[in-house]
Parts: C-alpha cells; structure tokens; sequence
C-alpha cells in the first residue's frame, strides 16, 4: 500500500545525501500521518555494491578492464539489492533504497554491453524489481560538481562526458521499462525537494488507497427474475419467441481509472 521510493542515478550525485534526509524526514511522527492513515517507519537499504565488492574479492578497476567481471559484479550486486528489498519489506512493509535494480543493469551495459544487460534484464530478479519499481516513486539525481569525490571504493567517471553518458542510460532504461521518475536537477534547497518528494509520494499513496476502497467496496447484487420457461416438451428447446421468456438487464459497473506513468522534473 505504500508506495517505495528508489533514488537513482550515476556515481557520486548525491544519492547517499539525499536517502538520509528522506529517512530523517520518514523517522518525523509528525510526517507519518497523511489522510488519517498512520504511516510506518521505512526500511532503508543502504547502497549493497560496496559490500558486493568486499564479499566477493572485486575491485573497481574490474568494471573496466574486464566485460566477465563486470557483468558478474553486477549479477553479484543485483542478487543482493534483490535480497535486501526482500528483508526490508518484510519487516517495515515499505522502503526507502540507496540505487535499485536499475543501476547494475545500466553499468553493464556501459561497460559491458548491450547483452550484459540483456541477460541481467532477462533474470528473475529483475523482473520482481522492475516491477516494484513501477509502482514507486523513483528520484534519479543528475550529474553535480558538488558532489564528485573519489572516496577510493566507489568508480569515477573518466571525465565529465562519460558521467553525462551514464545520466542519458538511466533516463533511457527507465523509459524503455516504463519506470516513471522525477529527475532532482539543480534543486539546490533540501526542503524544496523533499516537499516535492514528498508530494508524488502523498499522490501514489492516494491513489493506491482508493484502489483499495474500489476493491473491498460489495459488488452490486442482481435481482433474479422468475423464469418464464413452460417445461420443455421432449424433444424440443425453449425459446424467447415460443416461451414469451424477457431477461433481466445486464448491470455495467464504470471502470476504474489507472494511472500511467508518467516523468516530470524534481
């Protein structure tokens, strides 16, 4: 019921920065109330690759020098952030996620092409993410000056084109698996952002719990009109012209709107 939210997008944007103060945000009782409904403390999953790389005995000098060992980092990270989205929606029943499934798929593509994506995109754990990632809110950050450091863990952009290239393959992954994003660019006072955050997450909860009021709501009884039917005589069948049989109108029930997805700018 409540929705997720995902903040994505290349290297050193400020993704870290901006999942704290969400979670700050969240961890408010004052802010956990929204139409009378008591909103529970989210989960936060953490960033899973820098753990990954530990685990596992990977360098970020592997995504470079090798297409094998950056398409089995990125299956390494994806089984991870799938199993980490699992913990923590069993025990909060939502989220808040430093990257999501998206973000393995887009740097093996960069750095492994196109059917190391392929074959990430085609796996199981992906099709459950993708999916979740469909119904949430999803904040991709965009490339800021402010916020490139190199920490020695994490992989640098070689240069400012190649950061700008890895921003265009998310917008692009996105699209094409219909995510619906916000893009956070230049919006430099966290309140701001996180009112506009805020306010795409208070419309997907509402949406959601409407949907919820649709489907308990009792489906319309039909009044059952007595048949008219004579008994059949052997050997013959029944009909509205020989029997004088009228039948009952058919109820319509209006449909549900749905909403589709949808990009703007945050």
């Amino acid at each position: 019921m409540f929705p997720n939210i995902y903040v994505v997008g290349a290297q050193s944007t400020g993704k870290t920065t901006l999942v704290s103060v969400l979670e700050s945000h969240f961890a408010n009782p004052d802010n956990r109330i929204q139409n009378g409904v008591h909103i529970p403390v989210p989960g936060v999953v953490r960033e899973v690759a820098r753990g990954v790389l530990i685990q596992h005995g990977f360098t970020r000098d592997d995504i470079r020098i090798s297409p094998e060992r950056c398409l089995e980092l990125q299956q390494h990270i994806l089984a991870a952030q799938w199993q980490r989205e699992r913990d923590s929606l069993g025990e909060s029943g939502w989220l808040i996620s430093d990257r999501s499934g998206v973000d393995p798929i887009i740097y093996a593509q960069h750095f492994g092409g196109k059917s190391a994506a392929c074959q990430l995109l085609q796996c199981k754990n992906w099709q459950e993410l993708g999916e979740r990632m469909r119904s949430s809110v999803v904040v991709l950050c965009s490339p800021e000056a402010k916020f490139l450091k190199d920490d020695g863990v994490r992989l640098m952009p070689r240069d400012v084109q190649e950061w700008e290239d890895l921003h265009k393959a998310f917008c692009n992954v996105l699209d094409e698996n219909g995510i619906p994003y916000l893009v956070r660019d230049g919006v430099a006072n966290q309140d701001v952002l996180i009112g506009m955050i805020r306010m795409e997450w208070n419309s997907r909860l509402n949406a959601n719990l409407a949907a919820l009021d649709v489907a308990r709501a009792p489906v319309p009884s039909l009044s059952v009109m007595p048949s008219r039917f004579a008994p059949p005589r052997t050997g013959s069948t029944p009909s509205a012209a020989t029997t004088g049989a009228t039948y009952p109108p058919v109820a319509v029930l209006p449909p549900v709107p749905l909403a589709g997805p949808h990009r703007g700018a945050a």
